[in-house]
């Protein structure tokens, strides 16, 4: 499975079907797709261990494969693993190696964060001055 995105949701019916049917067939599909997404599968990772789908925006599939492994590790499947992992990829965007890759969250600790982000609406100034022409 190639990842959680806008146009493949494919690892979700999966967890779903497994969740509706408990067949092993939709565990096997789901379990395959995360040996794919942890270090030592198909994918690359960053030399300070962010899972790196696609040079275009990566946090989003680092943190959509994280909600899948929680809803997986929730259903019973390999829930120590999997919570580990998603939360390394969130704690990884949130600043856990020194910059936050969310607009405007910046804990102690991290030493800066996106100012002005690829979409227009994270580059409108601060509220209350408008963001608009």
């Amino acid at each position: 499975d190639w990842g959680m995105s806008w146009d493949d949701k494919i690892v979700a019916c999966q967890l779903l079907l497994f969740e509706a049917t408990q067949e092993d067939k939709y565990k096997d599909a789901v379990l395959g797709t995360f040996t794919s997404w942890f270090p030592g599968g198909d994918i690359s990772y960053t030399p300070q261990g962010l899972a790196w789908r696609l040079q275009w925006a990566p946090l989003r599939y680092a943190s959509n494969m994280a909600m899948m492994a929680l809803f997986a590790a929730k259903d019973g499947l390999m829930p120590e693993e999997y919570r580990h992992w998603a939360m390394c990829q969130i704690h990884y965007s949130l600043g856990d190696t020194g910059f936050s890759y969310v607009v405007g969250w910046q804990p102690d600790g991290v030493s800066g964060f996106p100012h002005r982000a690829h979409h227009r609406g994270a580059s409108c100034p601060v509220p209350p001055a408008p963001c608009g022409p």
